[in-house]
């Protein structure tokens, strides 16, 4: 008996499994069914509920409610996405109808003097009349209420007066202003952009007791922070990596700064150098005491708070960049026709016209002089609606070298060329900027550029060749055209690009020079995006062609279907409908660009070519 207790003890596992499946048969049997092979297993199967394995209870992980708060805040901060404002491009209004009400101070009447004497203005444009009126009204309200108002970001196209409608406001409510304090930093990309609003700002506050500062990379720190001990500036234009060198030297007192400027916001927030906007903020914030987590609460209620506004005309909507700059209650302003927002907002000026020339592959080589010939004998003067003014033209390249060659080539073929020419409307002067240069060497050519009238009386084309260096902010006056004649890198850089001329509401052309197929489909697929729903906003126009012919009788010979430069190879993916359409008759709505090249004209070009490879070797 002791024994048969030992068995049953040691398999005592066995025997219960053994008893619960005779217990489950019994149960099975009451219902009819008999698991006695695998078909009745499966007759059995059908009165079994299956269940999905679930995963087993797991431990909830720690809340860090400080990350929690943060996300909340980033992800309430960035609904101004859903709810921008838009406004129409067309509208305009006097500068002295922006009236003091109840609601906000109207604008000073040195100020409107200023702009009508100093820049030819009465006028403002849209985006101009859209942030100067919200802001006034801010910082009216602000002077009877300590809680900061919210901040600005500006989507306008290149050209529509960005600079103005951030100076204009900022000035008006700097004046009489008691002790003088940095109260505006406006934060720009570029030497010659600080150069540019620092002169704005000048002639804007011209009688009206304000300091205006410009701070560089290629000017002595040292002497900069001598010069703040002995004048505090109200306004400071400068760039990021200036900024933080000054913050890293403690010489700027930004308690009371007011207002924070980024222009050209989607390059600055692009560069990563010493991780600025992240520094100046958390600078502002602590030297100002004002603590951005706790939002509205007393105490915050009662600092100074800085207000950011930030322009762009591809303003980004990535909120991994803008919840770096900790928005406070941020008003999304977009000037454009058309009620739409998408990731990256590219805008074109509402007065600008798109063409493109195309060539065969086959004739890059004749790049230069193609370009030169076009420049002399296609009736480029015909695009000049400035009123008798001089024809400006703006062309650009991709690299320093390339820009300073082709200015040297179209120089050496110009005087060749005047000589020859009689024709008073087909004079050119040429000039080129590089970042190879010095400030005042480029401001000089500018500044020659930008007088209406030829300093030996003679109103000659003026041509100026340059990099993307000029194509962001750097405004010159009644620039009439844009030749990109080596295509921009990026569909930005070509709006940067187009945004040199129509400014300001004036009429202005971008002519595309585009060799061969692969450059053709590229140029209208993923560079400027032609098809309608892309991610260029073009006002509902189309990019116009400048059809090139060998010579107008030999095309004429050929008919419609073979008289492109490019042949079928460049034919549209869509097929040829659409070509048949365009081409219907021979005479299109632009003049043809004839490309035929006379043998002589190639023993100029080669001659020339020669010339300036023995030059640079003895420069060497």
């Amino acid at each position: 008996m002791d024994i048969d207790d030992e068995y049953v003890r040691s398999h005592s596992s066995i025997f219960n499994r053994l008893k619960t499946t005779k217990n489950l048969q019994a149960k099975l049997t009451e219902i009819g069914a008999t698991v006695t092979n695998d078909n009745d297993r499966e007759e059995a199967g059908d009165h079994i509920t299956q269940q999905d394995i679930q995963p087993l209870p797991q431990p909830e992980l720690p809340k860090d409610i400080k990350l929690r708060s943060k996300d909340f805040e980033n992800k309430k901060n960035l609904n101004w996405l859903a709810e921008p404002e838009y406004h129409s491009i067309e509208e305009t209004l006097p500068f002295s109808q922006f009236v003091q009400d109840g609601n906000s101070d109207g604008i000073n009447a040195r100020i409107i003097n200023n702009l009508d004497k100093n820049f030819g203005i009465q006028n403002a444009f849209s985006v101009q009349i859209q942030v100067i009126k919200s802001l006034l009204k801010d910082i009216k309200r602000n002077k009877l209420n300590p809680k900061p108002f919210g901040d600005y970001l500006v989507n306008a196209s290149t050209g529509s007066g960005k600079t103005l409608s951030y100076c204009i406001p900022i000035v008006q409510s700097l004046i009489g202003r008691v002790v003088p304090k940095v109260r505006c930093i406006i934060l720009v990309p570029t030497k010659p952009l600080i150069s540019q609003v620092y002169q704005v700002l000048l002639k804007l506050t011209k009688g009206l007791d304000l300091n205006i500062m410009a701070f560089k990379n290629d000017n002595n720190l040292k002497q900069e922070v001598n010069k703040l001990k002995l004048i505090q500036p109200d306004i400071l234009v400068t760039s990021p990596g200036r900024l933080i060198d000054h913050l890293k030297t403690d010489s700027l007192d930004l308690r009371q700064l007011k207002f924070l400027v980024i222009d050209e916001a989607d390059r600055l927030l692009n560069q990563s150098f010493q991780n600025w906007s992240e520094i100046l903020i958390n600078e502002i914030e602590k030297q100002q005491l004002y603590d951005f987590e706790k939002g509205d609460n007393f105490t915050n209620k009662f600092c100074i708070k800085c207000s950011k506004l930030i322009f762009s005309a591809t303003l980004t909507t990535d909120s991994e960049k803008l919840v770096k700059l900790k928005l406070f209650k941020p008003k999304l302003i977009i000037i454009n026709n058309e009620n739409k927002l998408i990731n990256e907002l590219y805008q074109l000026p509402n007065t600008l016209k798109e063409m493109k020339i195309k060539f065969k592959e086959i004739m890059n080589s004749y790049k230069p002089l193609l370009l030169f010939k076009f420049l002399k004998f296609y009736k480029i003067s015909d695009f000049n609606n400035n009123n008798g003014k001089k024809l400006k033209i703006l062309i650009f390249t991709n690299s320093n070298e390339n820009s300073i060659r082709l200015s040297s080539f179209l120089q050496k073929m110009n005087s060749i060329h005047e000589k020859d020419s009689g024709d008073e409307n087909n004079k050119f002067e040429i000039n080129y900027i590089s970042s190879l240069q010095k400030i005042n060497e480029r401001n000089k050519i500018l500044k020659k550029i930008n007088e209406d009238v030829h300093e030996d009386g003679e109103s000659k084309t003026q041509v100026l060749i340059s990099t993307d260096l000029m194509a962001r902010g750097i405004s010159i006056k009644d620039l009439n055209i844009v030749i990109n004649y080596e295509l921009a890198l990026s569909t930005k850089s070509y709006v940067h690009r187009s945004g040199r001329t129509a400014r300001a509401n004036q009429f202005g052309i971008v002519i595309n020079f585009l060799f061969g197929s692969k450059e053709s489909n590229w140029f209208k697929n993923d560079l400027v995006y032609e098809k309608p729903g892309g991610l260029v906003n073009r006002n509902g126009k189309q990019i116009s062609e400048i059809k090139a012919y060998v010579s107008i009788e030999r095309e004429k010979s050929k008919g419609n279907d073979d008289h492109r430069e490019d042949g079928d190879e460049d034919e549209d993916e869509d097929g040829g409908e659409d070509r048949d359409k365009k081409d219907k008759e021979f005479h299109d709505d632009e003049p043809p660009f004839i490309t035929r090249i006379t043998k002589s004209e190639q023993k100029e070009y080669e001659d020339v070519l020669k010339e300036l490879e023995k030059e640079s070797k003895n420069r060497k």
